[in-house]
């Protein structure tokens, strides 16, 4: 847009413009002035010379002038076009920034609400396993409660079957405290699960399978509690140490390294110390035979569950 000065000077031209075509007129009008016009007559040289002269000098000159200021305002406008269009560059660099700023602020806020989604998916993953663990520990406690044989019922039936069994065992190596020799040890764990399995499967297997399938299951279900990061993996095996008697141990204990159900659950109760609380590992044939089943359950596990080898 024109400013008053350059709107002055536009009119300057203006009359410079007019003022030469004045000229040019009031030229011509002398020039013809007495003359005859006729495309026949002669051409006085001298007047027509007078005419450019005069033309070139003052009209010129006029249009001349008026062609600078004209320039001058085309300039001018010119500028000020340049600086409109910078400091509309500069709002739209400005526009621009804050827009970077808002996508900043939105990142952050998107990461935070990841975040909290994250936590979310945690907590309900620490739930469901919490759930799920409790139920199977209920189970397991109802499985002690409903144990009956005869007049025998809750852990008294544990206690009944484990000294049986453990009579019977008297009959091998097992007993006399005495270190196996390596050479032996393979006879050694043959002869005693023989005597114990062959007990087992005739007088105790209707009895404790279900319960012995249910330690497992839980011991399994730790496993999983193993990679939640808001969980010790240690609790929820404590919870389940403080439930068990030494009279369930024997039968875990043999359960475990008779590989039942399967070597990896020897892993298991290993890794998780779920045996630690057992008083005759304490004793060493116990101690060796334990050792023995265990390399070879490690052996033959998968690399997943080697991963579950306790430092010792």
């Amino acid at each position: 847009m024109a400013t008053s000065k350059e709107n002055i000077l536009i009119g300057i031209a203006a009359i410079l413009t007019a003022l030469g075509i004045v000229a040019v007129f009031a030229a011509a009008v002398g020039f013809v002035n007495g003359e005859t016009l006729s495309l026949s007559a002669a051409v006085n040289p001298d007047k027509v010379g007078q005419l450019g002269d005069f033309i070139g000098g003052v009209a010129g000159s006029l249009w001349a002038l008026a062609g600078v200021i004209l320039f001058y305002v085309a300039l001018k406008e010119q500028r000020n076009d340049f600086q409109t269009n910078q400091k509309n560059l500069e709002l739209q660099n400005q526009m621009f920034q804050k827009q970077i700023e808002e996508f900043e602020k939105q990142k952050v806020e998107l990461e935070e609400t990841r975040k909290i989604f994250a936590e979310q998916a945690k907590t309900q993953k620490l739930q469901r396993f919490e759930h799920t663990f409790f139920e199977l520990m209920k189970l397991h406690a109802d499985n002690v409660d409903r144990m009956s044989v005869g007049k025998l019922s809750g852990r008294v039936v544990f206690q009944a079957f484990s000294d049986e069994a453990i009579q019977r065992l008297r009959r091998t190596e097992l007993f006399d405290g005495k270190e196996i020799p390596a050479s032996d040890i393979e006879r050694f764990t043959t002869s005693v699960f023989n005597v114990y399995n062959n007990y087992y499967r005739s007088e105790m297997e209707q009895h404790f399978g279900h319960y012995l399938n249910t330690v497992a299951n839980i011991a399994m279900h730790i496993r999983i509690g193993k990679d939640l990061e808001s969980l010790h993996y240690n609790q929820p095996s404590l919870v389940l140490r403080a439930q068990l008697s030494q009279s369930e141990l024997f039968f875990l204990y043999f359960y475990v390294l008779n590989f039942r159900a399967g070597p990896g659950l020897m892993l298991l109760f290993d890794y998780f110390g779920l045996l630690d609380d057992f008083k005759m590992l304490n004793q060493k044939p116990f101690k060796q035979l334990y050792d023995y089943q265990y390399e070879k359950a490690f052996k033959v596990a998968t690399p997943e569950m080697k991963k579950l080898h306790r430092k010792k």
